[in-house]
Order: structure tokens, then sequence, then C-alpha cells
């Protein structure tokens, strides 16, 4: 498990959600790196539409990949946004 993406991106497309997906749904397994102890998020993160769903992912990989640790994380604040007509007018 390297995690180094070389050739460029996978998705066909990244704005539709993969089978099982929930785009939204705010949950995220990541791995932890074996030396640094960081999060190693993936280019585009598969993200699960309730906690019991990472939750379960989380357990397969870490039961196929034995040694490594697996964090489940999730959205625990709202997006925050500034609409770009707003930030072109400040700038102006």
């Amino acid at each position: 498990m390297t995690g180094i993406n070389k050739n460029g991106g996978w998705l066909k497309d990244p704005r539709k959600a993969r089978k099982g997906e929930v785009i939204g749904g705010g949950f995220f397994v990541f791995r932890r790196g074996d030396g640094t102890n960081r999060i190693r998020p993936s280019q585009w993160p598969y993200e699960y539409g309730s906690q019991e769903a990472a939750e379960e992912q989380a357990r397969i990989l870490a039961k196929s990949n034995p040694g490594y640790r697996f964090d489940v994380l999730y959205v625990v604040s709202g997006f925050i946004e500034v609409e770009a007509d707003a930030e072109a007018q400040k700038a102006a």
C-alpha cells in the first residue's frame, strides 16, 4: 500500500457517486501512515452515508491489511463558502 497515484487519477467523472457511495454523506475511512502516523487520504476518497457503513469498511480494510490502522472520520461542521462574485467585488 503505497498510496501514490502515478497515473493522474482514475475516476471517469468525479461528480458522480460510485456504487454504494453517498456524496455528501459525511463519513470517510482513512489509513494512518505506518511511519508518520498521519492520515493517508486518497485522491478521491470514498464517502459513506452512515457511521456504521464506514466502520464496517474500516474493519474489512484492517482485516485484509494487518498492522495498518484505519480511522473513521466525519464532517463536524457544515460547509463554509464565499460566493465568487462577492470576492471579486472586494478585490476590485
